[in-house]
């Protein structure tokens, strides 16, 4: 098997995903198995409007995913369906970043502080 992403020009379309137990890189046909569903949602927090990204069954335990600057929560969207079978997964994009309110700096203070707190408010919003 090849250790390169399958090229889906040719005649089959179907979704791919990596092989259980194994490395990304392996890759096979997942027109047996099913991926998990993304949810893409907003919530307030703060009097922002927090865009996030959410997987998994509600009951398992959550994993919250944060990116890094300058990113935003698409960086982890090939890694939330492989953690959504055993984990509620979330993953926001901070103010300013992705599909989030971005303000102006006159407006909004985009320090690390600042930042934290929003995510504390939007974390005790989904629970």
């Amino acid at each position: 098997m090849s250790n390169t992403i399958p090229n889906l020009k040719n005649k089959d379309k179907r979704a791919w995903q990596p092989k259980k137990g194994k490395s990304v890189m392996d890759w096979e046909n997942a027109a047996d198995s099913s991926m998990p569903t993304v949810f893409y949602r907003t919530l307030n927090a703060e009097g922002l409007e927090i865009f996030y990204r959410e997987a998994g069954p509600w009951d398992a335990p959550t994993v919250l995913l944060l990116h890094g600057f300058p990113s935003s929560s698409h960086m982890f969207r090939n890694l939330i369906p492989m953690l959504a079978d055993k984990y509620h997964v979330v993953a926001p994009d901070f103010p300013g970043y992705g599909e989030s309110s971005a303000l102006s700096v006159s407006d909004f203070d985009y320090s690390f502080e600042r930042l934290a707190t929003v995510t504390e408010k939007f974390t005790e919003k989904l629970n």
